[in-house]
């Protein structure tokens, strides 16, 4: 408990937790604080913003092709408290709005929620206003125009968790640089899962929605989820890990640029591992400046990747401890104890 105490308290000056002009038109900062036990946010307070004066968040993804949009409401205040809900519109000029967002993008959206029974919330968007387009790069990268087709005609893929929520009924899988929604009507089957976990996954597609592309496990199956890669195991012990640099940059979901080393395997699965000290913030600091160095003396050689930057010309190796303290953790982290547990080295 102590271990996921200092987690929380430690990192939260990565976070950018003001949220300027939106905050004025989501009520006051408690206004969607849920009083029910084991749920952090009023969802009809929420609709009720939704139906009225809108309700102001962030664009978490905006794929057209795939005709996927995911809007993130944050309460004012307090970064940890937030739902990400899929967006769509049957209105043709609010669908083109949609399509023109860009990641990070700050909006004010209205509309009502989805009676589809899915367990995540569907916002049917009726309006749509850009407060503040993000500037950073979110809108030059292009997917392979090979996964997508894959994933659709086939049957069983080797996957890795996305997001995993409501005691499992909420499951999203990443292969390769797509991201599916998942119907799963079987929660015990994902309910352990942890986001980052390597799986294999029976499944069919399904008919219905035509779009964005939905996928349903295959529950016929004795075993449609089976774990290959548990990212929790090794929580908490000595970890060494050798990959590439990863920059997460600026955004504002955070204050300043982190990085992170790129683990990959023969599956096209790939894990970033941030790289951060939770105890010691002058290390911390000392490690983010290195790694910036390092970084901008080789800025040619970095390449865009969906909403990081990864640079293979340097390659890292860090000693530390493994820790993984949430099945919601974004990526797992390595925590190293003194500067000279990293190596840097140049291709």
């Amino acid at each position: 408990m102590r271990f996921i105490l200092g987690f929380i308290f430690l990192t939260l000056p990565l976070f950018a937790v003001g949220h300027g002009n939106v905050e004025s038109l989501q009520g006051s900062p408690l206004a969607c604080e849920s009083t029910t036990p084991g749920e952090d946010v009023d969802l009809e307070c929420i609709e009720n913003q939704l139906k009225g004066e809108g309700l102001g968040g962030w664009v978490h993804a905006s794929v057209d092709d795939q005709m996927v949009f995911v809007f993130t409401w944050r309460r004012p205040g307090n970064f940890f408290t937030n739902i990400q809900m899929p967006m769509f519109s049957k209105d043709p000029d609010v669908l083109k709005a949609l399509q023109d967002l860009k990641r990070h993008d700050q909006v004010i959206l209205k509309g009502s929620f989805f009676s589809n029974e899915a367990p995540l919330k569907h916002i049917n968007v009726s309006d749509v206003t850009v407060v503040k387009s993000f500037q950073g790069p979110t809108d030059n990268y292009e997917y392979d125009p090979t996964v997508l087709p894959e994933i659709l005609n086939g049957n069983k893929m080797i996957a890795k968790v996305h997001i995993v929520a409501n005691g499992g009924r909420v499951l999203v899988v990443e292969k390769e640089d797509r991201v599916i929604p998942v119907f799963n009507d079987r929660p015990h089957l994902t309910e352990h899962l942890f986001r980052n976990d390597k799986i294999e996954l029976n499944y069919s597609v399904r008919l219905l929605p035509l779009s964005p592309n939905h996928i349903q496990v295959n529950t016929e199956m004795s075993q449609p989820i089976r774990v290959i890669e548990a990212i929790e195991d090794g929580h908490g012990e000595p970890f060494e890990l050798t990959g590439a640099l990863v920059m997460f940059p600026q955004s504002p979901q955070i204050l300043f640029n982190v990085f992170a080393i790129r683990q990959e395997d023969g599956d096209g699965i790939h894990r970033n591992f941030t790289i951060i000290n939770f105890e010691d913030m002058k290390l911390f600091e000392d490690i983010r400046r290195r790694f910036q160095e390092v970084w901008d003396a080789e800025i040619n050689s970095a390449e865009y990747d969906r909403n990081k930057f990864i640079n293979r010309k340097i390659q890292v190796t860090v000693k530390g401890i493994k820790n993984v303290v949430s099945p919601q953790q974004a990526n797992p982290q390595i925590v190293p104890s003194r500067l000279s547990d990293i190596e840097i080295n140049l291709l």
